[in-house]
C-alpha cells in the first residue's frame, strides 16, 4: 500500500493544475514494500486514495505501471487493469525490456490478453506504453560509472519497438504513442532509437552528477523544462515568470 504520508506531502508540496490532456499521477510497482505481489484490492485502494488525497480535487487519477504481468504467473493481466477500469484510472502501461526478449514477449502477451478481455473499457484507459525504463541510461557511460544495472542495446529497443506496433496493428491501441526515457548523450545510441519513432519528446529535469559542473544556478533549472524537437536540438520553453536556460546543453545529463 502506497505510504499515506509520502502522498500528504507530496500533495503539500505540488499545486497541481490538471489541464487538457494533461495526466497526473504516480508510479505503482508490481509488489509491495514486503515483497508481496499485490492483488486487484491493493490497487484499487491505491487507484482510490490518490484520488482522495486533500487538497488536490481529485486531479491525480492517473497510473504509470512498469509491469502489465500479474505475478506469478508468466503473462496473465495484471489486476491493475481492473482496479483502473473500476476507479477509471488512467494509464501509461510499461514494459520492462532490462529483462530480455522472452520476458518482453510475456508482457506483450499479457497485453493483447487484456484487450481481448476487457476491451474498450480498458484500451480507452490507456494513454501511452513505455518501452524500456531507463535502459538507455543503464546502458551509458554514465550509467555503468554509477553501476546502474544493466541496460537493454538501442537495437534491441527498436526491435521491442517493433514487436508492440505489430502486435497492437489490429487493435485499438494501434496508434498509442510509445514513450521512453531517454539520457542525455548525444549520438547513434539516441539516433538509434529516433529513427524508429515518428515523434519525440522530452521534459528536462535538474539532474545532479558526480562528474559534471553546471554553470547554471540550480534556482534557474528548476524552472525550467524543454522540448526536444530533433536529434540534438532542444527548443527551450518558459512558463509564466520562470527565465530560460540559454547556451549550449551539455553532453550528459
Amino acid at each position: 500500500m502506497l505510504g499515506k504520508s509520502l502522498l500528504l506531502a507530496v500533495v503539500a508540496a505540488v499545486s497541481a493544475v490538471n489541464a487538457d490532456n494533461e495526466f497526473l499521477g504516480f508510479n505503482y510497482g508490481a509488489t509491495k514494500t514486503n515483497g508481496q505481489i499485490k492483488a486487484y484490492d491493493d490497487f484499487k485502494e491505491e487507484f482510490e486514495l490518490a484520488k482522495a488525497l486533500p487538497g488536490a480535487s481529485g486531479k491525480f487519477t492517473s497510473a504509470r505501471l512498469y509491469t502489465m504481468i500479474q505475478g506469478p504467473s508468466k503473462d496473465d493481466p495484471i489486476s491493475a487493469f481492473q482496479a483502473a477500469i473500476d476507479t477509471q484510472t488512467s494509464l501509461l502501461l510499461g514494459i520492462w525490456c532490462s529483462a530480455g526478449p522472452e520476458i518482453v514477449a510475456n508482457e506483450i502477451s499479457a497485453l493483447t490478453k487484456a484487450i481481448s478481455k476487457y476491451g474498450t473499457k480498458f484500451t480507452d484507459l490507456v494513454v501511452g506504453l513505455s518501452v524500456g525504463s531507463e535502459d538507455l541510461y543503464r546502458n551509458s557511460v554514465m550509467g555503468i560509472e554509477n553501476k546502474s544495472g544493466i541496460g537493454a542495446q538501442p537495437s534491441d529497443l527498436v526491435n521491442y519497438i517493433g514487436q508492440v506496433r505489430k502486435a497492437l496493428a489490429s487493435s485499438p491501441l494501434k496508434s498509442v504513442p510509445i514513450v521512453m526515457s531517454i539520457p542525455g548523450p548525444s549520438g547513434l545510441t539516441v539516433l538509434t532509437i529516433l529513427s524508429s519513432m515518428p515523434w519525440t519528446g522530452s521534459v528536462s529535469m535538474p539532474i545532479l552528477t558526480f562528474n559534471l559542473q553546471w554553470p547554471i544556478p540550480l534556482t534557474t533549472l528548476l524552472h525550467c523544462s524543454g522540448m526536444l524537437t530533433k536529434p540534438r536540438k532542444r527548443l527551450p520553453v518558459r512558463k509564466s515568470g520562470s527565465p530560460r536556460l540559454a547556451g549550449p546543453l551539455p553532453e550528459r545529463i
